[in-house]
């Protein structure tokens, strides 16, 4: 092989290598971020968009923190409350059947009852005994009516805060519980009773049964806190983060 044609194949193998070389160079500056002189409260002189696709932190961060607020507080069935309920019912019944027997013992013996007396003292007897609260004129009709209507209220309110008791039921909806359950009720009609006197008496007796629980409600928000972050906003490669004219912010900056 002659000198020259040695010398066009070392010819090729140069330019080949340095073709390579400003290749890889240039592939090397390209990757390289573009810098900026700027620092926090700078106005930025120019856009400025993501080189590549990143985390966005500052966004995750404030969905995350949102996702914790926004968790309701966790309620628990609170079987103590039930059974608390079920002894007022009880005990209810029981003051009631002892003012009931003082006015009729009167109406047999005395000439004139007063019948509004004896409701204001069976009113202030159940705020003392269990707590209770009772307009006076349903006191006055739970005193005066007859056995069988006495008998079918006692009965089906007993009936009533069992069905309800025996389920969840918040502050909220504990009220239209009783509307519904009161309403429903055929055997009112039956004896003509004041559909207002069972509701009145299961308002004045029933409570939420469901109480707070810290625990479950902190591991709660905590849940919905960490799937957020978890599962990131991104910024997506070329996404304008910073606008000409903005000032830079330190989260910005970040």
């Amino acid at each position: 092989m002659s000198n020259k044609k040695k010398l066009l194949r070392y010819l090729q193998y140069f330019i080949i290598l340095v073709m390579s070389a400003g290749i890889i160079i240039t592939m090397y500056y390209g990757s390289i971020p573009e810098q900026y002189s700027l620092k926090t409260g700078d106005v930025s002189p120019y856009d400025i968009t993501a080189t590549k696709r990143a985390v966005d932190s500052l966004t995750t961060e404030q969905r995350a923190a949102q996702a914790s607020a926004d968790t309701p507080d966790v309620y628990l069935y609170d079987r103590d409350i039930a059974d608390e309920t079920k002894s007022f019912i009880d005990e209810f019944f029981v003051l009631l059947l002892e003012a009931r027997e003082r006015y009729q013992d009167e109406v047999i013996t005395q000439s004139e009852v007063q019948i509004s007396e004896h409701a204001n003292n069976f009113a202030e007897t159940i705020r003392n005994e269990i707590n209770a609260e009772i307009a006076q004129e349903v006191c006055v009709l739970l005193i005066e009516m007859d056995n069988a209507a006495y008998e079918s209220l006692n009965r089906h309110i007993e009936d009533i805060s069992s069905a309800i008791m025996a389920q969840t039921v918040s502050e909220d909806s504990l009220t239209v519980r009783i509307i519904t359950e009161v309403t429903k009720t055929v055997d009112f009609d039956v004896h003509n009773i004041d559909r207002n006197i069972p509701v009145s008496v299961l308002n004045a007796l029933l409570k939420p049964n469901m109480s707070y629980d810290s625990k479950a409600t902190d591991a709660a928000r905590k849940l919905a806190y960490e799937t957020v972050i978890n599962n990131p906003v991104y910024i997506e490669k070329g996404t304008r983060i910073i606008s000409y004219g903005e000032i830079i912010t330190p989260e910005k900056y970040d």
